[in-house]
């Protein structure tokens, strides 16, 4: 992978940029990639990555890769009925791993009004 598809900029702000996908990358973005990309951040030589990552996707290979890639920021994806359960497993099992790469969790919506977060 080219290094400009994987630029950093040193700044604070983060835009997470699919680039993998979708472009050759712009200063202060960072790179996000899926489970099934794993060879794709090897190649890339940014100081911070994300990986978008559901529960069940977490095997051995996910496992090995963020051992050698202390930088990756794992977004836990869930569509479960329990959401607040699978997010807590893949944390769990991340800990299990001896693994300290940070975790955000991150949620899918299907509201249309914003009054509806309220209820």
């Amino acid at each position: 992978m080219p290094e400009e598809r994987c630029p950093n900029s040193g700044k604070k702000e983060w835009n997470i940029s699919l680039m993998p996908m979708y472009g050759k990358g712009e200063a202060g973005t960072w790179p996000a990639f899926n489970h099934a990309q794993l060879p794709l951040m090897g190649e890339c030589s940014a100081e911070l990555k994300f990986l978008f990552m559901p529960y069940m996707a977490q095997t051995d290979e996910v496992i090995a890769c963020l051992k050698v890639h202390p930088e990756v920021v794992v977004i836990s994806q869930s569509n479960h009925p329990n959401r607040t359960g699978e997010h807590r497993a893949l944390v769990h099992q991340l800990m299990t791993e001896g693994l300290e790469n940070p975790v955000v969790f991150f949620q899918h919506y299907a509201e249309d009004e914003a009054e509806r977060f309220a209820d």
